[in-house]
């Protein structure tokens, strides 16, 4: 319902007929804050209207008389409604006026006429009338504020149906990247293409969720789409567990962006023809499509330029631990660590949600921050551990990867990436074990690595595009260290079998 059709009419027109006993005009019940089903108006649509409006006109008066500086007993009788108009109108207060009016004249269950109602008042006839119009105008402002409100929570859960449920109660240390991410996205010049990178657990999908949540509250989009091609996931309980029918290529990316678009036409087309059916639809009218866990893709790179011909006024959001740099209209946001206070926040709060005592001591938190850093999931992890094991039991198992939880974790993060990186740039990666906590530039590097230029070189680019380096430092002069997790990996016997089974 627009709000331009919640008018002053309708809404006297719907309460003078509830005052005769009869049912009123259908306008009113198209309101969304009466969460209607479509079809004819029914009686359960019009008591949930009155509710509505009665609650509405009842709260309203309460408060304006709270605020006029006094209280008014229930009206049981006839002499006891007379008494409650007077008190009202004798306080000279006109929002009170106008709502002691309305009530009056058509919700109080005992009925009076206005001539009686205006005597009450100790007004005429035509000013009393002045007033039910004045609470009229005023009830009419509040639909207009109830339906608007409405309408808004029905698109925000109508824009959020795709979204995964979030797997945070709270979103700590990173209000300032999603506010970041939102600008961007809704700039008129703002990139088509962002790309969250970073470790696995560092919190790339609970951003891009955060972000997405954060504008499906915004007016503007006409869809807001996921598609997860996450292929495990791992638990508190320190397990990986498969996702059944994982989105894996193009072609599954596709056809899951036709089936949540409603195109279910489509089906049995072939890739290349569902992209040219929905590229008319993408390109004018916004949508926001976020593909989390891009890197387990198997044709990534053929995905993107497919994808980039849809991106007129919708906006692509995307999440990989592999950075997609080299892609040339893709904006690359790389996610840092928590910091300290955040790490700590978030610790607090898990142990406050496994229902362990949440204060920290300050040399226990700067051991859990030395080392595992800033990384969500780790944090998340070693809360759930606490609450069954001493600090200096979870950490040693964490260091000495003794245990198979923690083995099962760093496979997590860092088995897949390992695979993948050369013999020079794992070398490299482990020559890093020396770099100071602020980081070494690139002659530091070259000089302790020992490498070749072409090899350093390649080995360099490896470990910044699988997210194992953070940066710091100027663009002119750039510093290279590790993540703190990533340190006590390298110290672990875990990477001393890996290397010996390769």
């Amino acid at each position: 319902m627009k709000l331009e059709e919640i008018t002053t009419t309708a809404v006297e027109e719907t309460l003078s007929a509830w005052r005769h006993g009869r049912p009123g005009p259908p306008t009113l019940l198209q309101l969304a804050a009466l969460r209607e089903t479509s079809g004819q108006p029914d009686e359960m649509e019009r008591l949930a209207l009155r509710r509505l409006i009665t609650a509405l006109v009842e709260a309203q008066l309460q408060q304006q008389r709270q605020r006029a500086g006094g209280e008014t007993k229930p009206a049981g009788s006839k002499e006891d409604v007379l008494t409650a108009v007077h008190t009202d109108f004798q306080k000279n207060h006109p929002p009170l006026s106008g709502w002691s009016a309305v009530y009056f004249r058509y919700l109080c269950p005992i009925a009076l006429s206005v001539s009686e109602l205006a005597r009450a008042a100790a007004l005429s006839t035509r000013h009393f009338r002045r007033h039910v119009s004045q609470g009229i105008a005023q009830l009419t402002a509040h639909i207009r504020q109830a339906e608007e409100a409405a309408q808004k929570q029905q698109q925000q859960g109508r824009l959020q149906r795709f979204l995964p449920p979030p797997e945070f109660t709270r979103l700590f240390g990173m209000e300032a990247v999603v506010a970041g991410l939102a600008a961007r996205l809704t700039g008129a010049d703002g990139p088509r293409f962002i790309s969250i990178e970073g470790l696995g657990g560092i919190g790339k999908t609970a951003v891009a969720q955060a972000t997405a949540c954060h504008l499906a509250a915004q007016t503007g989009w006409q869809e807001i789409l996921w598609i997860s091609a996450r292929q495990e996931r791992f638990t508190t309980h320190w397990q990986s567990e498969k996702i059944e029918d994982p989105i894996q290529s193009l072609e599954d990316v596709v056809t899951r962006l036709a089936h949540q678009l409603g195109q279910e036409n489509l089906a049995g087309l072939s890739t290349n023809d569902k992209l040219a059916s929905l590229q008319p639809i993408l390109a004018v009218q916004p949508h926001l499509i976020v593909i989390d866990n891009l890197e387990t893709l198997s044709d990534t790179q053929a995905l993107l330029p497919a994808l980039y011909p849809l991106a007129g006024d919708t906006r692509f959001l995307l999440t990989s631990r592999y950075s997609l740099r080299d892609v040339g209209f893709v904006h690359v946001l790389p996610l840092a660590e928590l910091s300290f206070a955040a790490s700590q926040s978030l610790l607090e709060s898990e142990l406050a949600r496994h229902g362990q005592a949440a204060a920290l001591p300050p040399d226990a938190m700067a051991a859990i921050y030395q080392t595992l850093g800033g990384l969500p999931l780790a944090l998340k992890l070693v809360a759930a551990q606490l609450g069954d094991f001493p600090l200096e039991h979870v950490l040693d198992g964490l260091t000495a990867a003794r245990r198979q939880g923690a083995e099962r974790m760093y496979t997590f993060i860092y088995g897949r990436t390992w695979q993948l990186l050369s013999d020079a740039a794992r070398h490299l990666l482990l020559t890093m074990l020396l770099v100071s906590p602020d980081g070494e530039d690139v002659s530091w590097m070259k000089l302790m690595s020992k490498l070749a230029p072409a090899d350093f070189d390649d080995a360099l680019m490896q470990l910044r595009r699988y997210s194992l380096l953070e940066t710091a430092g100027s663009l002119a002069a750039p510093r290279y260290r590790l993540h703190r997790l990533t340190t006590t990996f390298l110290k672990t016997e875990v990477l001393l079998r890996w290397q010996e089974e390769h």
